[in-house]
């Protein structure tokens, strides 16, 4: 039979006609099932939550909703009860991040009992990521570090990468670098800048979820004092190489020149830790240094400390290295620091290494 009102209790009772009379038989009743929910629809609001809505089927009583992880449950004892109430709506709050969840609701009827069929609904939490842009770092005169931190990863591993340029159109893309989760940082140097240049520039990140960009952050490059860049290029190319007045830097840098302090230093490594230089820098905005082993056969170990401005408290900048001989180590600093000491040492116990350390600096 068909037209029941859900959830309606019907009274039956059979009867048979012949010619010689009618007979009926007991009488007996039912309950018609309650109609399923309907428009079940699942929202991803975090990587923990999801919210549900839907149509209280006719004749219910409660709605209950079962849930499973990537397919729907079938049968009131799949899955696992996520909502048994009266309601049109849910927040399921108890879902992990980066999962696909599944739903499926039934009517209810204490008398009646489930309806036959369901609503299904289902929402992944993976939602969009978030990304830091962290301040540049090691500004060179053609060259800096970009800074990235992963706020949130939406609920799966992302792939990030930063976007550069002189304007915050940007125009230059790194490649995207995958894997990165929520509380990871990233670090890429770029190279190819131009001298005394400002810079725009932003982190991104994606997922499955979509594209999310960090806040745009600017740096400006640095420019060498001559002396400074003739004894770079001395050691980078051979003696002939030098900057001449036919091809002068942006600016006035010679030695002397208000605003730049630049000096150098010579030495010979000993079997104890030594300072080959202890620079007072309170005044110094950017700084590089140029460690060279002169040495022909012996290689030396360095390493760079800073003294924080304010706290007097000490850093290690930068961790022991091996310069080979002949090698450079080239260090660019621009945080503020009371004082910046490089100290050096042997490689190899009493095989001592010459070497040359050369500084600049830009006053504030």
């Amino acid at each position: 039979i068909t037209g029941l009102t859900p959830s309606q209790k019907y009274y039956v009772k059979a009867y048979a006609i012949n010619p010689a009379g009618t007979s009926y038989g007991g009488e007996v009743s039912f309950n018609a099932k309650p109609s399923p929910p309907s428009n079940l629809v699942a929202t991803t609001i975090s990587e923990t939550q999801i919210d549900l809505t839907w149509v209280q089927g006719a004749g219910a009583v409660n709605t209950v909703i079962r849930r499973k992880v990537n397919s729907a449950p079938t049968s009131i004892t799949d899955g696992v009860e996520v909502y048994n109430g009266p309601g049109t709506s849910h927040s399921d709050t108890t879902c992990s991040p980066g999962v696909y969840y599944a739903y499926s609701a039934w009517s209810y009827h204490p008398t009646a009992g489930y309806s036959d069929s369901y609503a299904i609904a289902g929402s992944s939490t993976v939602v969009a990521p978030s990304v830091t842009t962290l301040a540049a770092t090691l500004i060179g005169d053609v060259d800096t570090t970009l800074n990235l931190e992963v706020a949130d990863d939406g609920g799966e591993p992302c792939q990030v990468r930063f976007q550069y340029g002189t304007t915050v159109a940007y125009g230059v893309n790194t490649a995207w670098q995958a894997g990165k989760v929520t509380g990871d940082t990233f670090a890429q140097r770029i190279t190819g800048l131009t001298q005394l240049t400002g810079y725009h520039f932003r982190a991104q990140i994606r997922n499955s979820a979509g594209t999310a960009n960090g806040a745009d952050e600017t740096f400006t490059t640095i420019t060498l004092p001559v002396p400074f860049l003739r004894r770079l290029l001395r050691d980078l190319f051979g003696s002939g190489s030098d900057i001449s007045d036919a091809n002068p830097l942006p600016v006035d840098v010679s030695p002397g020149v208000s605003g730049y302090e630049e000096d150098s230093e010579t030495g010979t490594t000993t079997n104890a830790w030594a300072d080959a230089l202890d620079w007072d820098t309170r005044e110094m905005s950017d700084k590089t240094i140029l460690l060279t082993n002169t040495d022909a056969a012996n290689s030396l170990n360095y390493r760079v400390y800073t003294r924080a401005y304010y706290t007097g408290q000490n850093f290690l900048e930068v961790a022991v290295a091996t310069l080979a001989p002949g090698a450079q180590a080239r260090i660019a600093l621009n945080n503020q620091y009371s004082r910046v000491i490089a100290q050096v040492i042997d490689t190899v116990l009493l095989t001592h290494a010459t070497y040359e350390i050369d500084w600049v600096g830009r006053k504030f």
